[in-house]
């Protein structure tokens, strides 16, 4: 067993902890001053934490692990103008080698004077590679002339269903492709090798552990699961992993057998997800009203409630949970008219209860706000968004922001929330995530002045819930509760700094020294003795 000694243990109903025997990956008890745990059974480890503070482990509720890993070796395009990413894929694209795609992410037009790019900008940096690079939405493709010839696209190429291709005044591609038309292009890129996608796991695993992160609700490919697998059985598998299934694996994933809940260890099956539109830069997430900018357009809706219920009953017969991407007030009134349906079918069948989310929730109508909790459902959201996101909300939705990110309302209405990033979306530091919900302010900006809608801020408690006890409470993992009490995974971090003891402002300063995943320290700080 090991004990840990000498710490602030943040355990609201014993504040005075101050060790905390663990045992075969298990909180086996927890001590306050001048207790002695020793007894309890032999301890082969001590641990003299010097008063830092400990956390439980943080949670992720929504990200794409493998697309993470990957996005830390391509081009970051996350960049303050559109020539300062075209300067970057030139860097790369000029030591690739011969047939080699330039990939890379993270372009948002609406933070660039310059808006969109075209093929024709792309193809003068290229030195004749095909270029792909995803939106920091994951929402819309930029690709030059070389990726889309590569891909087949041309100017009779039609639009797909759910995707749209954008076109000049000619009638030809411009190399912008919007939802799911992006996949013309991404279906011609070599996949990476089962080794490579690996390796880009790996090291987005040490990343997130890096960060306190010690369990994540991932959604990326339903084929990452076997990666999963094989990383754990070759003994390399670190995080907790509740795999949620995409829309396109849904059939497989049924064929297989695969329930929420079901697993072992490390690994363990999520929700079903749907998409119920599209997002918020592109201008594909579905409203009530047009956009404020483009009278024309309310958005691309995916889905009604109607279709999800009928094919999610599949999916509810064998006792799964349902996730639904809502960006828009029209998408997220849809989702909770399809859960409404489910929550009476369920009433009148006796079925058990699903557990039902909404993934980003982002933009609200007033009425809605009180069937969260009426119908159970979990608000998924992502803190960073709102303030990556705030000026376009307010040049696309305008007087709709007050109720755009409504953490506040939300909980005030008795709403469950958990966060996350969207990871490659948005940094999955937890704590720049802690500081968004806490002061509606960038990182950026600090120290700011004003907040941004700041009735929507939360206080750092409950901020710290929907990342750990509240994430924990919907992913049918037993020994998952997000808390630092006996019974409960043995997954912590380190503190230098007590959060709640500094100002709001500073949140996205802190990192932790060190974290614990299953009993056993999985990184230190190199400065840090233990």
């Amino acid at each position: 067993m090991v004990l840990l000694e000498n710490g602030r243990f943040y355990v609201p109903n014993h504040p005075n902890t101050t060790s905390m025997l663990v045992d075969k990956g298990l909180i086996r008890a927890i001590g306050q001053p001048g207790s002695d745990l020793q007894h309890l059974g032999q301890v082969s480890q001590r641990y003299d934490l010097k008063g830092k503070v400990v956390w439980p482990g943080l949670t992720d509720a929504h990200i794409h692990l493998t697309r993470y890993g990957l996005n830390l070796q391509i081009v970051n395009c996350d960049t303050s103008s559109r020539q300062e990413c075209l300067d970057r894929v030139e860097q790369v694209a000029s030591m690739a080698r011969h047939n080699d795609w330039v990939i890379g992410h993270g372009w948002n037009q609406n933070e660039w004077p310059e808006g969109y790019g075209t093929a024709t900008l792309l193809d003068a940096v290229s030195h004749n590679h095909p270029v792909y690079l995803t939106a920091k939405s994951l929402h819309a493709v930029w690709a030059n002339t070389q990726a889309m010839e590569q891909a087949g696209i041309r100017a009779d190429s039609y639009d797909i269903a759910d995707g749209h291709i954008v076109r000049d005044a000619s009638g030809n591609p411009n190399g912008i492709f919007l939802e799911a038309a992006g996949n013309l292009i991404a279906q011609a890129i070599p996949k990476p090798t089962s080794q490579e996608i690996e390796l880009a796991i790996l090291e987005g695993m040490r990343s997130l552990i890096r960060m306190g992160i010690t369990s994540v609700h991932d959604f990326d490919s339903l084929d990452r699961l076997e990666n999963y697998k094989r990383i754990a059985g070759e003994g390399r598998l670190r995080l907790h992993i509740l795999k949620g299934i995409p829309p396109e694996d849904h059939q497989t994933a049924l064929s297989s057998g695969l329930y929420s809940g079901m697993g072992n260890g490390l690994i363990h099956i999520g929700p079903y997800k749907f998409f119920m539109d599209g997002a918020l830069g592109p201008h594909t997430a579905a409203l009530l009203e047009p956009y404020n900018d483009d009278p024309a357009n309310s958005g691309m809706l995916t889905h009604t409630s109607e279709e999800i219920v009928e094919i999610s009953k599949m999916i509810l017969s064998k006792a799964s949970d349902l996730a639904i991407h809502a960006i828009g007030d029209r998408a997220n009134q849809e989702a909770i008219e399809a859960y409404r349906t489910i929550r009476m079918n369920e009433a009148t069948t006796g079925q058990k209860p699903a557990r039902l989310r909404i993934e980003h929730a982002q933009l609200l109508s007033c009425g809605n706000l009180k069937d969260f909790k009426e119908l159970d459902i979990t608000a998924s959201m992502q803190p960073l968004h709102a303030t990556s996101d705030m000026n376009m909300v307010d040049r696309y939705w305008g007087d709709r922001k007050q109720l755009s990110y409504a953490w506040k309302s939300l909980l005030d209405n008795g709403a469950r929330l958990v966060f996350g990033s969207d990871a490659p979306v948005e940094s999955p530091n937890p704590f720049w995530g802690l500081h968004a919900a806490v002061t509606r302010q960038k990182v950026s900006d600090f120290p700011a002045k004003e907040s941004w809608v700041p009735n929507q801020r939360i206080t750092l408690q409950s901020a710290l819930d929907a990342y750990t006890t509240n994430p924990a409470a919907i992913s049918r993992v037993k020994s998952a509760n997000g808390k630092l009490v006996p019974g409960s995974q043995a997954d912590l971090i380190l503190l230098e700094i007590d959060p709640f003891m500094i100002k709001a402002q500073e949140l996205h300063q802190l990192h932790p020294s060190a974290t614990m995943i299953n009993g056993e320290w999985e990184w230190v700080d190199q400065e840090v003795e233990l």
